[in-house]
């Protein structure tokens, strides 16, 4: 029946959705990873091109990931839900790493509440307090 098939269809996007935040986790702490050390001699633009992004995605993943343990990460981006059921990205996460300390886990909070994308999350810090992205902990 159609309302079968909506609700399969429904189904396996939020499935490729989970396996999309997974994959963002095991990538945060592969980055974390190399570019703490350099894997036998390899280097972080090799790691990159082995993980299939560009050394700047797997800088910022590292950054995440040294930010957030990968139970946190995992718990953020694979099984926490906004206001309207959607995760957030690790992009907006990469956004709350140039937030101090002191103010992300609040921030953390009304991303979830809100439920914005990563351009509203950019521009609700900014009109918060366009001086808070400069002050970093």
């Amino acid at each position: 029946s159609r309302a079968c098939s909506i609700s399969l269809a429904v189904s396996c996007v939020a499935e490729g959705g989970a396996v999309h935040a997974e994959r963002a986790v095991r990538l945060a702490l592969f980055a974390r990873t190399a570019s703490t050390c350099h894997l036998d001699g390899v280097s972080r633009a090799a790691c990159a091109r082995g993980a299939g992004v560009s050394e700047e995605t797997l800088r910022q993943y590292a950054v995440v990931a040294s930010w957030w343990s990968a139970i946190e990460l995992r718990y953020l981006l694979v099984e926490r839900r906004g206001s309207t059921g959607t995760r957030i990205s690790i992009s907006h996460l990469v956004e709350l790493t140039k937030l101090p300390r002191s103010v992300r886990e609040a921030w953390l909070e009304r991303l979830f509440r809100q439920a914005w994308t990563v351009r509203e999350l950019r521009q609700a810090i900014h009109v918060g307090n366009p001086h808070q992205t400069a002050a970093r902990n």
